[in-house]
């Protein structure tokens, strides 16, 4: 993962869930992924909350934060969910700690490293 130029011109604004239980960076549902172009670049073997293990299409996808200007360029699970998802590999790259606040439903970041 890192910063860097644009991949494409097209982009989308999305509203993504961050995920507890998912531990790697970033999900994209096939859908977005086939509006935006991105093209599988391989599969992979992940393991679900539940224990199952299940193959997953990757690419690459660009990400900006409303917060932030830098391009994370970075590989991103495209699955038939309908949802992004935000997991914790992603959170723990771009802040020291975050606060969740479920009543007010309230997210706080801190130490943002980017």
């Amino acid at each position: 993962m890192g910063s860097g130029e644009a991949l494409n011109k097209k982009k989308i604004q999305v509203q993504a869930l961050i995920d507890t239980g998912f531990d790697d960076f970033f999900s994209i549902p096939k859908s977005l992924a086939n509006e935006l172009g991105i093209t599988e670049l391989k599969e992979t073997e992940v393991q679900l909350g539940n224990g199952d293990q299940v193959t997953v299409d990757v690419g690459i996808c660009e990400l900006i934060f409303p917060f932030s200007n830098e391009i994370f360029v970075m590989n991103t699970i495209i699955d038939e969910d309908d949802e992004c998802l935000i997991g914790m590999s992603l959170l723990s790259e771009i802040c020291s700690s975050f606060e969740i606040n479920f009543e007010q439903e309230v997210i706080r970041l801190y130490g943002l490293n980017i």
